[in-house]
Parts: structure tokens; C-alpha cells; sequence
């Protein structure tokens, strides 16, 4: 078999394997949120809106504390470690997981005040399987 049919097929191979996954991305939800498919198209809408006023600010801090938790694992690491320099690290992460939790639960509120059902806390953006999914106990 010649590179270029061998190509050929794996490019359909691909194709076919992404056209395979799309119901089980439907079914999960757009978005990371479970039971979005149950919703009417108004309320998929409402939900989008409110998704879209919170994606900015909990994007940036979830970039924050990745710079921090780097930040962090870096000095854990070095060959000399000195709490002092940990301490103030520490601190600033608490305090951004402080804040995207409360960014998170002021999104969830604006949902529930606009009829949106509860999908739990941790579905959705910023969870794992989200959009801004990361490591578990966030």
C-alpha cells in the first residue's frame, strides 16, 4: 500500500472515529452540563447567557492558579525549600480557589433565579469535563 492511500485511510479512519464520539458528546451535554438536552431551546439559550456573563472571569482565574499550583510544585521542588517563600504562594492560592469557588456559586444563583434547573456543583464549566475541567477537589 502506497503512503498516499495509507494516509487516505487514516484520515478517513479519523473522520469516521469523530462522527462515532458526537452522540456521546450529545449525550453528556453541551458544555460539560449533564441534563442540558433535557432543556427547552429558551432555557439552553438563558443557560448560554449566564455561561457566557461568568466564562471570562473563571477563565482567568483558572489560569491564576495554574500559574500558582506551578508556582507552588516548583518550589516544593527545589533542592532547598524555605516556607517562607511557600507561605505567600499558598496563600494566594487559597485565596483564587476562594474566589472561583464564590464566581462559580454567584453563576449557579443567577441560574437558579432564572428558573435554570440545579445541575450541581460539580458539573459544568470549571469542573473536570468542563470547559476549564482541572484536577478534582477545586
Amino acid at each position: 500500500m502506497s503512503g498516499f492511500v495509507l494516509a487516505r485511510w487514516v484520515c478517513f479512519l479519523a473522520g469516521l472515529a469523530m462522527l462515532c464520539s458526537i452522540p456521546l458528546q450529545t449525550a453528556r451535554g453541551a458544555n460539560g452540563w449533564s441534563g442540558y438536552g433535557q432543556l427547552s431551546p429558551e432555557q439552553q439559550r438563558l443557560l448560554q447567557s449566564i455561561y457566557a456573563e461568568y466564562s471570562g472571569q473563571l477563565y482567568a482565574l483558572k489560569g491564576e492558579i495554574l500559574a500558582a499550583q506551578a508556582e507552588l510544585e516548583a518550589r516544593l521542588a527545589a533542592p532547598s525549600v524555605d516556607g517562607q517563600q511557600i507561605e505567600p504562594v499558598v496563600e494566594r492560592l487559597n485565596r483564587l480557589r476562594n474566589d472561583f469557588l464564590a464566581t462559580r456559586v454567584d453563576m449557579i444563583v443567577d441560574m437558579r433565579r432564572s428558573g435554570l434547573p440545579f445541575f450541581g456543583l460539580e458539573a459544568g464549566p470549571g469542573r473536570s469535563g468542563g470547559l476549564l475541567g482541572g484536577p478534582s477537589g477545586w
